[in-house]
């Protein structure tokens, strides 16, 4: 996916906010990408543009080379800042929504789910209704019904802010676990720098006012990802970076 000179403005009560401006990216396929900097400065603008849930001012995002004019869930699997999981369908239910919202076979895809939860470690849970999970358990539900249709892209925002400090370390872990069974590119929006330099092969730092790509930071670690790198010399240099750069 890449963006060519995306500008979004929003008119408001005193005139116009011009919330992204020449915003130029490519998302390689396959890469672990992440947005990281103020608040407001337009990484969740920049998010809902590329998920097709808002239409750019000016310019235009592609995907594949098919210019993205509108939601497209059979490519784009988007996880928000909350679960959103219904809290009257059971886990297994939950997962399969975006099977049936897509009209795609049922059938052919409970199987897959199955094997998604397993991944997880929540194949004793599919019976069972959101609030009986924990926050964790639930966020994991959620990654699991963005990726059951197997989309291309897999957009997001903010996944485990409202979760604490130790069951959010631990998601990260099973983020790129899961991550690294499935050939998805994946776009993360997030305001820890910890965070972002433990899972990501690169990293934008983005500018306010209005928003913009200010640099692109290419993580040093191989993969698969050890989480003891996050005490090495060379993780705080890289998270010093990027605090420079948001500062």
């Amino acid at each position: 996916m890449r963006t060519e000179n995306l500008h979004k403005v929003y008119e408001s009560g005193d005139g116009y906010n011009h919330a992204l401006k020449d915003v130029n990216l490519e998302v390689h396929e396959g890469e672990f990408l992440s947005l990281v900097g103020k608040s407001g400065c337009g990484k969740t603008t920049l998010l809902n543009l590329l998920a097709g849930l808002d239409r750019p001012t000016h310019g235009q995002i592609l995907l594949k080379d098919s210019v993205v004019t509108g939601a497209r869930p059979d490519q784009i699997g988007y996880i928000f800042q909350q679960p959103v999981l219904l809290p009257w369908r059971k886990i297994i239910d939950n997962v399969l929504l975006n099977v049936e919202i897509m009209g795609l076979s049922r059938k052919k895809h409970v199987d897959r789910a199955d094997e998604l939860l397993d991944l997880v470690g929540l194949d004793n849970v599919k019976d069972l209704f959101p609030h009986q999970l924990s926050g964790g358990m639930q966020q994991r539900v959620a990654i699991v019904r963005a990726l059951i249709h197997e989309p291309a892209l897999l957009l997001m925002d903010e996944p485990f802010g409202a979760l604490d400090a130790l069951t959010r370390d631990h998601m990260n872990v099973e983020l790129l676990r899961i991550w690294g069974t499935t050939d998805t590119t994946v776009v993360f929006v997030t305001h820890d720098l910890r965070e972002a330099a433990f899972l990501s092969d690169r990293i934008a730092v983005m500018s306010s006012g209005p928003g913009m790509i200010r640099e692109i930071v290419e993580s040093p670690f191989d993969r698969p990802r050890n989480p003891d790198v996050i005490h090495s010399d060379e993780f705080s240099e890289l998270t010093n970076r990027l605090e420079g750069l948001i500062a």
